[in-house]
């Protein structure tokens, strides 16, 4: 038997989760996705008539739309309420353990779906039922890991659940721990006799996490021409750089080695960007860079450090991009730490920086904002508005509302919002404590 658990009949669960609203799911799914509210089950139409065919349990007519639908739930970004999700989560998966234990056929497709099962219970924290997937998928096939043609999705998920390799639990659940010490030796090797290998990533995680530093020098002194403690670089050797993944992971573990180890990943950085000024870095490396590097010293409530790493983090992505006249593309993620950052030390003129740096896409598809784009956008504005006039440069405030407005409704909430401030820095009363009255939302009331 694949699968330990028992189907049940529960087809308003599965239906419930596919009728979850698109904020669940990432920007480019809600808005480019045909996937929206409906329910999973297809409808035929012949003519003037039309008839819905759900089936027994919920599952659909055909697997497919099951598969199709499962991929896009894969992909959620925000989750409002955690606990219906997990619940709703756990219901479908039951449904497709119906689906396996009428068929007991493990095809291409259904690998699939199993491995993103895998993936969403990792990303929930749920260690207990990632271990259960997975060792009922071993038992089906133990070659999917164990054999010479590995399943590049199963290897690494297989990694992330008994090796270590997951970093986000590192940190936070103490119930994450290595089950499997020896398995990696044989991915080096393999990964070290060929050009490229899918599971290089999680390799520098696992020797990261297992504090196997030596060994991880080696494998990528051979593999890069690096080395994490340095870094050293080896020269006479023509190596190819390292992707966008890779020094994701090597900079984290970096991070997670080194007592100060934001200071010595961006050492790396620097040194990586000297070898490899060609290296093609997206966006994911620079969110987890910006990620990791505005976070607090581990265990320290002071957030100074934070505060410099990120902005550091910051003045690198902005370099990299300029000096190859990139536009930095938006990130939510980065605009939101950056500015937890910049509130907090009043930083005018890297909050300027920032705006007139990311932001410039809404420029040009202004009918196209979400609301949590807004959310941010118009934080931006007024931070920057608040500084300019706590400095009395009121022609500057007019020139940012008038220059950097998006539409007429939102140039009219920041003149109102500028001439309430600019009343309040004129008053002798509020003047002193103007910095803590505008920080203040119960002040501010519905202008913010």
């Amino acid at each position: 038997m694949l699968l330990r658990s028992q189907p049940v009949a529960a087809s308003k669960a599965i239906t419930d989760f596919a009728s979850l609203r698109v904020s669940y799911f990432s920007r480019d799914i809600a808005r480019g996705s045909s996937f929206q509210t409906h329910r999973l089950y297809r409808t035929e139409s012949s003519s003037k008539t039309s008839n819905s065919k759900p089936i027994v349990n919920g599952i659909p007519s055909k697997y497919a739309d099951f598969s199709k639908n499962l991929d896009e739930m894969s992909k959620y970004k925000f989750i409002p309420n955690k606990t219906d999700f997990i619940k709703n989560l756990d219901q479908v998966y039951y449904e497709y353990q119906g689906i396996m234990n009428q068929s007991q056929e493990l095809d291409a497709l259904k690998l699939r779906d199993t491995n993103l099962f895998l993936g969403m219970f990792l990303k929930l924290g749920r260690l207990k039922r990632a271990h259960d997937v997975l060792t009922d998928l071993i038992q089906l096939d133990e070659s999917l890991v164990f054999g010479e043609a590995r399943d590049i999705d199963t290897v690494r998920n297989y990694l992330k659940v008994r090796c270590g390799s997951y970093s986000n639990l590192w940190y936070g659940d103490r119930s994450y721990e290595i089950t499997d010490d020896t398995y990696i030796f044989n991915l080096i090797d393999y990964s070290l006799q060929n050009k490229f290998s899918y599971w290089d990533t999680e390799i520098c995680y696992t020797l990261g996490r297992m504090n196997r530093i030596e060994l991880l020098n080696k494998f990528t002194t051979k593999k890069w021409g690096i080395s994490i403690q340095g870094p050293d670089f080896v020269s006479g050797e023509v190596h190819k750089a390292p992707n966008s993944e890779v020094v994701t992971a090597l900079m984290k573990v970096i991070c997670y080695i080194y007592s100060d180890g934001m200071h010595e990943a961006n050492k790396f950085l620097n040194g990586i960007l000297e070898k490899h000024p060609n290296i093609n870095l997206d966006i994911n490396f620079w969110r987890q860079l910006m990620l990791e590097g505005c976070s607090p010293k581990r265990g320290n409530k002071d957030f100074a450090v934070g505060n410099e790493n990120g902005l550091d983090c910051w003045n690198t992505m902005k370099q990299w991009h300029n000096m190859r006249r990139r536009t930095i593309p938006f990130d939510y993620s980065i605009t939101k730490e950056l500015y937890r950052i910049l509130e907090r030390t009043k930083n005018l003129k890297d909050c300027i920086a920032v705006y007139t740096n990311c932001f410039t896409e809404f420029y040009e598809q202004r009918n196209k904002i979400e609301n949590s784009e807004w959310s941010i956008i118009c934080k931006y504005q007024k931070f920057i508005i608040r500084r300019l006039i706590n400095k009395k440069k009121y022609s500057k405030t007019e020139e940012f509302i008038t220059q950097w407005s998006l539409d007429s409704g939102n140039e009219a909430m920041l003149r109102k919002f500028s001439s309430y401030l600019i009343v309040l820095k004129n008053n002798k009363k509020t003047n002193e404590n103007y910095d803590e009255m505008v920080d203040d939302d119960t002040i501010l009331g519905p202008l913010w």
